[in-house]
């Protein structure tokens, strides 16, 4: 059972679907790049991006639940966004779409995006994952690295029960 996998592939899919990120912007899940059709295989990285990686599960007290914290980073080059509007505007459509992903879980209304990713970790995982609760994690600073990547993120953490645990 490969969660962490399941969790970027869901989260990337909820972006790409109700994140209104704009033309162009290619979002690579981690440890299943091809999900995205937007990813061109010759290519490392395309510009702008968004990049979803999860971190393998922790087990929290009780030793049946358990917390994946899911980075959400958005880039974009910083020679051609030199302003920052870009990288901005990406992160807002980015950030609007986890807020409501959030409020549907914290409201306890199933919306569009909460619906999703319940179903497709579900459909992925099988009966022995039980979907618990949603955390935003630390946040990830904005950053300009020394070869030129815009960088600003946001941290979702998935929590869940592992019924093969019980």
């Amino acid at each position: 059972m490969n969660i962490p996998r399941s969790i970027e592939v869901s989260v990337s899919a909820i972006l790409r679907e109700y994140a209104e990120l704009g033309p162009g912007v290619v979002i690579r899940a981690w440890q299943s790049i091809q999900a995205d059709g937007s990813v061109d295989e010759k290519k490392d990285r395309e510009f702008p991006m968004v990049d979803v990686r999860c971190s393998p599960p922790s087990i929290m007290d009780g030793q049946c639940q358990c917390a994946a914290e899911c980075s959400v980073l958005f880039a974009t080059k910083t020679d051609d966004d030199k302003n920052h509007e870009q990288i901005s505007a990406l992160y807002a459509a980015g950030q609007g779409c986890v807020d409501r992903l959030f409020s549907q879980f914290r409201k306890r209304t199933d919306g569009a995006e909460l619906s999703k990713l319940k179903s497709d970790l579900a459909a992925d995982l099988g009966a022995d994952f039980e979907f618990s609760a949603l955390l935003y994690g630390e946040p990830i600073a904005p950053s300009m690295s020394e070869t030129g990547i815009n960088t600003i993120g946001i941290r979702l953490r998935v929590v869940f029960i592992r019924k093969d645990f019980i």
